[in-house]
């Protein structure tokens, strides 16, 4: 199994296809091929064992319920039950933000309070928005129009941490609401989600700031013929000059690639673009792929 998965690059999980765009990420945890070829030999060997007096430390790995920085905030959204059966669940719910001045974020991250939470949680898209005229300690169909964008998670997410001075601007006065999807798994889960940001200090202002956006939303519904597979696109355009610094691809379970093309604004026989990633897809780890600082793509307005 470690042989099969690793000769297909599933292990560790990383999936930018290594034949097309940037190559040069941070926090990259795939294998060389050396090490594919290693690990391939040695388990045709029938996997022995070297000198036990030359074993390293056994690798201590954090536990899925840790957060992957130190969080000057942790903002618990209210549990949520999902019954053990029925329809997917969508939906919004509110927290307050506990900040006493405008403040701008260096580092977040989404997760699911426990162990069972994880079981049902598909996604949770976390905003600052204003006071919404509902009961905020209870759940709300409809959301809140506008709003600031701050995080998206889903399944094998990892946190978001942003390169050095920049950060995303959080005004002070506004709740977080996160925007759920929720499936049942067979049995009764009190599900909890949590919001974990690092902050700079008071008074500090980055010198880049950092929008997360869902960008290139499909224009046509994805219609796919049995036994086959489809492809719908979608555009936006930048209205101003901007450095790319991540790419993360989102579907569901039928997804199975996702690219990011960039189309200059040119025009005629003059007309250019190029893709710069392209990610196969497995629903469990919505990975986001963070671009070295000197290989992260710089647009052009009008891309």
């Amino acid at each position: 199994a470690i042989k099969t998965r690793t000769s297909a690059r599933e292990m560790p999980p990383w999936h930018i296809d290594r034949t097309i765009g940037i190559q040069d990420f941070k926090t990259n945890p795939s294998l060389s091929d050396q090490e594919i070829a290693t690990i391939a030999k040695w388990v045709d060997a029938g996997a022995p064992r070297g000198n036990a007096a030359d074993m390293p430390p056994l690798r201590q790995f954090a536990g899925d319920s840790e957060w992957q920085f130190k969080p000057d905030l942790v903002i618990k959204y209210p549990p949520y039950k999902v019954l053990a059966s029925g329809p997917d669940l969508y939906g919004n719910l509110y927290a307050d933000i506990p900040i006493d001045s405008d403040r701008y974020i260096k580092a977040i991250q989404t997760r699911a309070s426990d162990a069972q939470s994880r079981k049902v949680v598909h996604h949770a898209l976390s905003y600052a928005v204003d006071t919404p005229d509902v009961d905020t300690n209870a759940d709300d169909s409809t959301g809140v129009d506008g709003g600031q964008f701050l995080v998206e998670d889903a399944s094998g997410k990892n946190a978001e941490v942003y390169p050095d001075d920049s950060g995303v601007f959080l005004q002070q006065g506004k709740k977080a609401m996160v925007s759920y999807h929720l499936h049942s798994i067979g049995e009764e889960v009190n599900a909890g989600i949590e919001l974990g940001i690092q902050l700079y200090p008071k008074g500090y202002t980055p010198k880049h700031i950092r929008w997360s956006k869902q960008l290139a939303q499909p224009t046509a519904d994805l219609d796919i013929p049995a036994g086959s597979v489809a492809r719908v696109d979608g555009y936006v355009m930048m209205h101003k000059a901007a450095r790319i610094i991540s790419f993360q691809p989102h579907m569901h379970i039928r997804g199975k690639r996702q690219c990011l093309e960039l189309i200059y604004p040119t025009s005629g026989a003059n007309m250019k673009s190029e893709i710069v990633s392209c990610a196969n897809f497995n629903y469990n780890w919505h990975l986001n792929y963070s671009y070295a600082d000197d290989a992260a793509p710089i647009v052009p307005a009008g891309t």
